[in-house]
């Protein structure tokens, strides 16, 4: 499937970056992420997941088919995605394109992914997700402990509209069992994860989740976010542009 993009920065920078955002979102959540890093000389792409925003729809949500999806995205120059990002549905989306093709990424950073998920949880995430795409006033993203950016709060909205319940539930459930630790641990290149804190309520990759993998991965680091939600590019997306400014810097990306 041929996704559609968002493209921000110098097509010919020596830098690129690809944002893969998580289900029910939209490549415009990754704004904040993607504008300053294209400020520094970054060539930053961002697509609509198959069935998200303006993505063809299908009667395929299985997570082979989004990796393919993805793995067809490549810098305009030749080489590998020197940093991919990938939240939520997106970081085990990326999981699978990295480990498919050790050419495809030379470094990974994942927000929160998805990588175990228990049949009681995937119940509970699809009523909850398909609840939250029925809210259609961007005031609610902006109250609470930690109020979302106003235009993160309207993009927010124009992905709810965009997305329906098939979507959410085809995605979540035609993947079973939800089990890709070993696919996690097959990734050559780095990976850091960061994780929500648990403070604000739940954490999807856990402190105990990433002390279990790291121990049969070199590469893996990770580490909590704190104050951050599960939108961790949303809730301090400074922490999400030093760590990609990190990983290229040390050589990784």
């Amino acid at each position: 499937m041929q996704l559609p993009t968002q493209t921000w920065g110098r097509p010919d920078s020596e830098r690129s970056l690809l944002l893969l955002h998580g289900l029910s979102s939209t490549a415009g959540a990754w704004w904040r992420v993607a504008s300053t890093l294209a400020a520094e000389g970054w060539t930053v792409t961002a697509p609509d997941l198959r069935g998200h925003g303006r993505a063809p729809r299908t009667v395929n949500y299985d997570l082979r088919a989004y990796r393919n999806d993805v793995l067809a995205l490549r810098p305009a120059a030749p080489g590998p995605w020197d940093v991919v990002v990938g939240h939520s549905l997106g970081g085990a989306t990326t999981v699978h394109a990295a480990a498919a093709d050790p050419q495809w990424a030379r470094a990974v950073l994942l927000l929160d992914p998805v990588i175990n998920l228990a049949d009681p949880m995937r119940d509970k995430m699809i009523k909850e997700i398909q609840a939250d795409i029925r809210r259609t006033d961007p005031g609610d993203y902006m109250s609470g402990p930690r109020p979302w950016h106003q235009e993160d709060a309207w993009q927010r909205v124009l992905a709810n509209r965009a997305v329906s319940d098939y979507v959410i539930e085809s995605s979540l459930r035609a993947n079973v069992p939800w089990s890709f630790g070993d696919l996690l641990l097959s990734v050559k290149a780095p990976v850091r994860v960061l994780g929500a804190d648990p403070a604000r309520g739940l954490a999807i990759f856990t402190a105990e989740e990433a002390e279990s993998l790291a121990a049969g991965s070199t590469p893996l680091s990770f580490d909590v976010v704190a104050g951050a939600g599960h939108s961790i590019h949303r809730d301090d997306p400074e922490r999400v542009i030093d760590e990609v400014r990190t990983l290229h810097e040390r050589g990784l990306g």
